[in-house]
């Protein structure tokens, strides 16, 4: 399974890496990340690939509903 470090996944969804920092610490994004080292936290690549498209799709309804 291919992991992807925080600070990418930050730049895929395009926010700054301390929201995705506060993201996990609310229980919010995508989930499975772990810790490697005390610096590197790491989400699994399946998971980031998910929740983007769940944004997506929720992005999509929100705009059909107004």
């Amino acid at each position: 399974m291919k992991h992807v470090p925080a600070r990418v996944v930050a730049a895929m969804l395009g926010i700054k890496t301390a929201t995705l920092a506060r993201w996990r610490r609310e229980g919010r994004g995508p989930r499975g990340w772990f810790h490697l080292s005390a610096t590197l936290v790491v989400y699994p690549q399946a998971e980031v690939d998910w929740y983007i498209a769940e944004q997506k799709v929720l992005a999509s309804n929100t705009s059909f509903s107004s």
